[in-house]
């Protein structure tokens, strides 16, 4: 299914030839991990990997330091203004401006042990029978997703803040030189765990990229920042 999206809500990341929203749009919110892939999925959309995530992040602070120019899904540049609002939607601790709502979004992983290797599951997919319709689990009524499994590769295994430096999958990569959080220095990294998904949320202390979520967990804060294919029109 093609996504049907008013550009203009959209932001490019033009690394991975994708477009992700400005906001989490309220309709994502208060689903479990798979509802949200079922929920984003039926409009044509995607949840972001950890990858995708920390890419928009770094180029949205990029932008907001004046070091990139960033384009909406129409091609037309972000003003500087809107960009330290988007920076600070997805960093800061003051969410006043923001009357009261914060950048939590599920994120596209899945992280297992099996016979002492780890592995990450991403770019899920929901199934459809025949008739266009949702397979569910027939015990939990949970949609059925098939799956993209890879090695995981070396990230940081400890829970900590973390530098702005990610490996090719999104993960942190080193810890910070100190405990506290430093908009646009750090963030904080619960690393991955078995059988845990991974989401991210600037809250109204810190920005955090979370890898061992329960994803039978929900909120109704907690929502998808949802990604489209293609970075141009």
């Amino acid at each position: 299914m093609t996504a049907n999206i008013c550009r203009t809500d959209y932001i490019q990341i033009p690394q991975l030839n994708l477009v992700i929203a400005k906001y989490v749009p309220e309709w994502t919110n208060n689903f479990k991990w798979d509802e949200s892939h079922a929920k984003v999925q039926e409009q044509g959309l995607l949840m972001p990997s950890p990858k995708v995530l920390t890419t928009h992040f770094m180029n949205v602070k990029e932008s907001a330091d004046g070091n990139r120019i960033l384009l909406d899904g129409n091609g037309n540049s972000i003003s500087p203004n809107e960009l330290r609002d988007l920076w600070d939607y997805l960093s800061s601790t003051d969410r006043t401006k923001f009357n009261g709502k914060s950048c939590w979004t599920w994120l596209d992983a899945l992280f297992k042990e099996e016979n002492d290797k780890w592995y990450l599951h991403t770019n899920h997919k929901i199934n459809l029978n025949a008739n266009g319709d949702i397979i569910r689990e027939p015990n939990t009524n949970s949609p059925v997703l098939t799956t993209q499994i890879f090695d995981l590769e070396n990230c940081l295994r400890k829970d900590a803040y973390v530098d702005l430096s990610f490996n090719s999958q999104g993960l942190a990569k080193s810890a910070f030189q100190n405990d506290n959080y430093s908009q646009g220095n750090n963030l904080y990294y619960w690393h991955p765990r078995n059988g845990s998904v991974a989401r991210f949320i600037a809250s109204s202390s810190r920005a955090n990229l979370n890898c061992f979520w329960d994803p039978s967990g929900s909120g109704s804060a907690l929502g998808v920042l949802v990604c489209a294919e293609g970075a141009t029109p």
